[in-house]
């Protein structure tokens, strides 16, 4: 449902869902959020969710804030919130499969563009609070991890028509940070303190190029495209990984 309320030229408008989530109903409103806009700025408050990018934060619910700012030729994107609420193991119902541990992402995305030239800066944080639930079964699969993620982005006109696009992206996924920290100082990257870095840290890579050029009748595109086997990172449900 949505209701939308303008005021002195304040755009208010409030979203919500309702659903018995499969018989277990626990609340009338599973998801409401609140979208208040005034000329160049947009704010998102409730259970929102956001894009970045494909590589970093792309389309992922959560509770909390974000903005977005689009002031001449800048655009300014930050949220904040929680990703993922903990979810205990619960013996009797044996849900296995639903624990989760309560999960925190804050990210900011700076671009600029201007006659056919633009670049952008994009920082992603997302870390699992290993004490959020009480107990983790020793067949679970479920540990707690952390993920920082940087991506730089660019555009440029070569010609009046051609102009080339690119994205780089590189995913710091710590995938269990209760594991022993047992590397050796000359092993850490200048990253590690900002993941807490320990033996099941791994890097991934992803990055991608476009060639455009525009006629009167038709648009011509080379494109390029590169992820790394197993990259993902803590703002999305799903990426594409391992493909050239």
């Amino acid at each position: 449902g949505n209701v939308n309320v303008n005021l002195l030229d304040v755009a208010l408008p409030f979203t919500y869902a309702y659903s018995n989530q499969g018989g277990k109903f626990t609340q009338p409103f599973n998801r409401a959020a609140f979208h208040p806009q005034y000329k160049w700025a947009k704010a998102h408050i409730g259970i929102v969710s956001m894009n970045f990018s494909p590589y970093t934060l792309s389309g992922h619910l959560f509770a909390g804030a974000g903005i977005e700012l689009t002031p001449g030729k800048w655009k300014i994107q930050a949220m904040a919130g929680r990703l993922n609420k903990a979810v205990d193991y619960d013996a009797v119902e044996d849900n296995l499969n639903e624990i989760a541990f309560q999960r925190f992402g804050y990210g900011i995305k700076t671009a600029y563009e201007s006659k056919g030239y633009g670049g952008a800066i994009t920082f992603f944080k997302a870390q699992d609070d290993p004490n959020s639930i009480n107990y983790t079964p020793l067949n679970s699969a479920v540990d707690p991890q952390d993920n920082l993620v940087i991506a730089l982005e660019g555009k440029a006109k070569i010609l009046q028509n051609l102009n080339i696009t690119a994205e780089y992206a590189l995913s710091g996924l710590t995938q269990n940070l209760n594991a022993v920290n047992d590397l050796a100082s000359e092993q850490k990257s200048i990253v590690h303190p900002m993941i807490n870095g320990n033996s099941t840290t791994a890097f991934f890579q992803a990055y991608k190029t476009a060639l455009n050029y525009s006629l009167k009748t038709m648009k011509i595109s080379f494109n390029y495209e590169h992820i790394d086997p197993g990259y993902k990172t803590l703002g999305g449900y799903y990426f594409n990984n391992d493909l050239e």
